[in-house]
């Protein structure tokens, strides 16, 4: 006698229809063998890393380049000290993404620093102070040519020779 609910012993069940979908095999991309694997990359990390050392010494260079250009230096400008104070933290996280901001912000605050008569009577007085008991001896042909371009309104000339006397002093000079 048959079970309750079971389907009569003379009725088929139909056949059960084919899928539809390839089977999994056909969907994922073949097995490399191990042998045929590339290595790890450790020479594309490594390069990387020198990639993003090679960046940010471009940064550095970039800033250096236009800061010299310009014949400006550290503590000529409080707003372009301050961006090259965090390009400097930038550069010692090794953080690349802060590296190239960080040398924008400094590129356009030295952009943005005007060379002119207050700018360069506050360098005249930073170098004056530096000089300070070394004026005997001191070289008066350099600081003859800054006054002479001061008093020409040669503002350019006048920094790039503070610029020069500074660099002096800090070498010893």
């Amino acid at each position: 006698r048959p079970l309750r609910g079971s389907p009569d012993p003379g009725h088929q069940r139909p056949p059960k229809p084919e899928p539809t979908t390839p089977p999994v095999s056909d969907l994922a991309p073949p097995l490399v063998p191990v042998s045929d694997a590339p290595p790890l990359a450790i020479d594309d990390v490594q390069s990387k890393a020198a990639s993003r050392r090679d960046r940010i010494q471009d940064v550095q260079r970039t800033v250096r380049e236009a800061l010299h250009s310009r014949s400006i230096r550290r503590g000529d400008d409080i707003a372009l000290d301050g961006a090259l104070r965090e390009l400097d933290a930038a550069i010692g996280a090794d953080n690349l993404d802060a590296v190239a901001q960080a040398g924008d912000r400094a590129l356009r605050a030295l952009k943005a620093v005007a060379i002119n008569k207050r700018f360069v009577d506050a360098k005249l007085d930073r170098y004056n102070t530096r000089i300070g008991n070394r004026l005997e001896g001191w070289p008066n042909a350099l600081s003859g040519a800054i006054m002479e371009a001061m008093d020409a309104q040669n503002y350019e000339k006048a920094n790039r020779l503070l610029s020069k006397g500074m660099q002096n002093l800090d070498e010893g000079r």
